[in-house]
């Protein structure tokens, strides 16, 4: 797939809000059952919530991404990195997601929290 950061930012809007779907599919794929580690994090069809932001973040060796969106605040974040890069406090491109979300939207952080620690 071929695709440019503004067709990923529109993207992000219309998964998480369901613009290309019937409403019983997308009412379906927003089922999200909670994860069995992680406070604020939820996943449906192929989607993730956490703390409110709705899409997913991928990776592939050298390569990563983050496209979400929060429907509350009709805000976008949407990331791309190539790196290989690993470090113990989480993926490089989840760590600036959560620091770009931390400034934006204070109140939904995108983060992944687990009993002990957020990541």
């Amino acid at each position: 797939m071929v695709s440019t950061l503004g067709d990923l930012h529109r993207w992000a809007r219309d998964v998480a809000i369901g613009t290309l779907l019937t409403r019983g599919t997308q009412k379906q794929r927003l089922r999200f059952m909670p994860h069995p580690g992680l406070r604020h994090v939820g996943y449906g069809l192929a989607l993730q919530s956490v703390n409110g932001w709705i899409g997913h973040n991928g990776d592939w060796p050298g390569y990563q991404s983050l496209s979400i969106y929060l429907p509350s605040q009709q805000a976008t974040v949407v990331g791309l990195v190539n790196t290989n890069a690993s470090s113990p406090h989480g993926a490089p491109l989840l760590l600036l997601g959560q620091a770009i979300t931390r400034i934006i939207t204070p109140k939904h952080i995108y983060q992944f929290c687990n009993a002990s620690r957020c990541q």
